[in-house]
């Protein structure tokens, strides 16, 4: 969100800032109804699976002697 106030992503600029206002506001409305919205769908599908497998198995990590659970570590992925 803070990206977004400041107009910082990365956009072809060139093109972009020579369109009137509405348009730039079409072209990203376009872009985050196809591109945006369906990535970050993409990431919480594949991130709950991930998530919800280690949970299932009760996953610890094997590396360290106290053995710390993974699983509430991986819920970040999907929240």
């Amino acid at each position: 969100a803070y990206a977004l106030k400041q107009k910082a992503h990365i956009r072809t600029d060139f093109l972009y800032n020579g369109f009137p206002v509405r348009w730039q506001a079409f072209v990203d409305t376009v872009a985050y109804v196809f591109f945006f919205f369906p990535g970050l769908a993409i990431f919480l599908w594949y991130g709950w699976d991930f998530f919800y497998e280690s949970w299932r198995l009760k996953e610890r990590a094997i590396t360290s002697p106290w053995m710390p659970p993974l699983y509430p570590f991986k819920a970040v992925i999907p929240v």
